[in-house]
């Protein structure tokens, strides 16, 4: 899941992301391994990997995000607890479904605390495999996303109208050792009410997210009792250019912002032998611009269970 609900300052160089680009960019290089079984890793904190689950097959993930916003004067910190259920319709076509809560908390010299929370914003999608690298280079992966205002607008948690969203993601296992995803999440909410008193204004928001993740493996072992456990390190990158409906005189505006941010993290995973996969990581996103968290920490934990009905089923990560 992208990670880019957070506005705080960040003052590190562009040029970290950069480095993580190229580092992304760079991975053609590599001969790819034609000798591997293939695990099709799902598990990355800013990224959306293309690989959709087995038919009749069930992962569920819960993401903990905290962010600390220092200003001068004003402290905000961010905390959101995000659950996804994945089900896999056939070995291509996945369903989606996202919720959650969020709680914001705003103090400062002289400023009386805020606090607000709430849940978020719904999301169901379909995703469609398209491109497999059985056949092709990459693996592709898209479809459509619903966003339902489950979320409280006065409190800042959505934008109180239906939105629609459409999610790309690409990615390759280039050898044992070495995976990468990139992923685009382009989303619209039209008829967003004008915070300023009194207006009966509309608005259309645009928000694009995107992410970037290279994934390095440099453990793999066998356990005595017929599954494996692993480990992953990553690097990712990501950013969003975002809208949102602000007060104003007789009117609001929209305005515009965006976010660029870079993030380390390590991932552990547990495969019995039965196909019960657990995974668990930890991820600390560093902002890079004045629009970005200066600092988070993400927590996740992941579950997939083996195919219902099924007693042979592909290796999964």
């Amino acid at each position: 899941m992208i990670f880019g609900c957070f506005r705080p300052v960040g003052r590190l160089p562009v040029a970290a992301l950069v480095l993580a680009m190229l580092l992304t960019g760079s991975l053609p290089a590599l001969a790819q391994e034609k000798d591997f079984e293939p695990e099709e890793p799902s598990f990355a904190f800013i990224a959306n990997s293309p690989y959709t689950q087995q038919k009749n097959s069930l992962q569920l993930t819960s993401a903990n995000n905290f962010t600390r916003h220092l200003q001068p004067g004003v402290k905000r910190n961010e905390f959101s607890s995000m659950f996804n259920a994945e089900w896999g319709f056939t070995d291509r076509l996945q369903g989606d479904l996202s919720f959650g809560y969020g709680h914001v908390r705003e103090t400062g010299s002289g400023l009386t605390p805020e606090t607000n929370s709430g849940v978020v914003d719904m999301v169901l999608g379909l995703r469609y495999r398209f491109l497999e690298e059985k056949r092709w280079p990459v693996t592709l992966t898209m479809g459509p996303q619903l966003i339902i205002p489950t979320g409280n607008t006065d409190k800042g948690m959505g934008n109180g109208q239906p939105g629609f969203a459409w999610d790309v993601s690409l990615g390759k296992e280039w050898n044992r050792y070495f995976f990468h995803f990139v992923s685009v999440n382009y989303s619209l909410t039209p008829s967003v009410s004008d915070p300023t008193p009194g207006s009966g204004k509309r608005f259309t928001l645009n928000n694009l997210a995107w992410g970037v993740t290279l994934g390095f493996r440099p453990l793999k072992k066998d356990t005595a009792t017929g599954g494996y456990q692993d480990l992953h390190l990553l690097l990712e990158g990501g950013g969003t250019w975002e809208q949102e409906a602000v007060e104003g005189n007789r009117t609001g505006r929209k305005r515009d912002f965006a976010t660029v941010f870079v993030s380390p993290g390590i991932r552990y995973g547990y495969q019995t032998a039965g196909k019960f996969l657990m995974e668990a990581g930890v991820a600390v996103p560093i902002g890079l611009n004045r629009e970005t968290p200066d600092w988070g920490v993400i927590f996740r934990l992941q579950i997939e269970f083996p195919p219902i009905g099924s007693k042979k089923s592909r290796p999964a990560a």
